[in-house]
């Protein structure tokens, strides 16, 4: 390139033209996307509801069930009306033995207090 392009020489018109009704359908596409956006909005916000409605239900029937099994899973012999000697008697040997060992110190210390 031996020669250097000039800038002087090039007119100042667009080189690119366009159609006459072109603004006026853009226009009209431009707005009729709008309404299919509302439209599809209405349709985001029922289904995000109806989502949600199903997963709280959902969540309340699965605490319900916790619940349930939960209160009804009882070892035999317990229960609120238990004593204490019940529930120790029904501890292994060694558990109790363990007990009384702690609680013997326990016992011992508060009495110096």
């Amino acid at each position: 390139m031996a020669e250097k392009f000039d800038f002087n020489t090039i007119q100042k018109q667009m080189p690119y033209k366009v159609p006459d009704s072109f603004f006026d359908e853009l226009e009209r596409d431009i707005a009729t996307r709008i309404d299919l956006g509302k439209n599809r909005k209405t349709r985001n916000f029922a289904w995000r509801f109806v989502m949600r409605a199903v997963t709280a239900t959902a969540a309340a029937a699965a605490v319900i069930a916790m619940i349930v099994n939960v209160s009804s899973v009882s070892t035999p012999g317990t229960g609120p009306g238990m004593t204490v000697e019940q529930a120790f008697a029904e501890l292994s040997v060694s558990d109790q033995e363990y007990l009384l060992d702690v609680y013997q110190d326990v016992t011992y210390i508060s009495n110096q207090l």
